[in-house]
């Protein structure tokens, strides 16, 4: 489930709630199973992967953390079977738009849902940044983000 009023990301299989406000030891301490983890790095930043489905999609999530404050979410298909990268991306951005009741822009109060090509490794992914995030990079609110990201495209 996804609640995009609030920015809650409810796995199909665990309890626990994603949230702008989630922390890594309320991640830790919580239901879902963490594949892997990285160190904190010397900006403070943690990765951390699991395995799960959001609204019956099946994926590999990925989130970063940094200072214990929740940043960024995404996640890729598990399966692809022999679609292209550009077919799988138009596959998750009807799945977003089913699952969140509206099309793009994914753009509120607490950050933004986006759908691409991840320029790593060519796999379509939906992305998800917080607030915390957009903050950190120097925008005064999430509004001043939207209007540059908006004039990049």
């Amino acid at each position: 489930m996804i609640r995009a009023a609030t920015g809650e990301f409810k796995l199909d299989d665990y309890e626990l709630v994603i949230h702008p406000e989630l922390t890594l030891p309320q991640l830790k301490a919580g239901d879902i199973p963490i594949v892997r983890t990285t160190s904190p790095n010397k900006m403070g930043s943690v990765f951390c992967w699991f395995n799960g489905r959001l609204d019956g999609l099946e994926a590999e999530f990925t989130m970063r953390f940094q200072f214990d404050t929740l940043h960024l979410l995404s996640w890729e298909l598990t399966d692809c079977g022999d679609f292209s990268g550009e077919q799988l991306k138009g596959q998750l951005e009807g799945w977003l738009l089913k699952t969140v009741g509206h099309p793009p822009p994914y753009e509120y109060d607490w950050g933004f849902i986006s759908c691409g090509i991840d320029s790593h490794s060519g796999a379509p992914s939906v992305g998800v940044m917080f607030k915390s995030s957009i903050l950190e990079m120097g925008f005064n609110d999430v509004a001043a983000f939207y209007e540059f990201h908006k004039a990049q495209n």
